[in-house]
């Protein structure tokens, strides 16, 4: 399996704060947190070697260039047997303010409001 992205929307370079046309055929694994592209290489294995299952799903953390951390939901769907596609798409939702808003209400349910404590 090759990691290379052979199309990427123009919201994916937004997201990875990457020009839209400097992202051909390079890896996406450069883009994730070491942890998450150990996870994706692990489900794209499984699905490679699963031909009965068409799509997995994964949460998977990029390292946008310049910026912090931004969590995406990722699903991985076997493309391989449509002559137009060939491959495995990867389709990426930005859950990164859903991630941001259940931090902070775990924080709050966990701390006194007053006292911080």
């Amino acid at each position: 399996i090759h990691f290379r992205m052979l199309y990427a929307s123009p919201a994916v370079g937004r997201l990875l704060r990457v020009p839209h046309g400097q992202l051909m055929n390079r890896s996406i694994l450069e883009f994730l947190v070491p942890d998450d592209a150990d996870s994706l290489r692990q489900s794209l294995m499984e699905l490679e070697r699963d031909t009965g299952r068409a799509s997995r799903k994964l949460m998977l953390r990029l390292l946008p260039q310049g910026a912090g951390l931004a969590w995406v939901e990722a699903t991985l769907s076997d493309r391989r047997r449509d002559p137009e596609l060939g491959g495995i798409v990867l389709n990426l939702r930005d859950v990164t303010e859903h991630h941001r808003l259940e931090d902070q209400m775990r924080f709050e349910a966990l701390h006194d409001p007053l006292t911080q404590l």
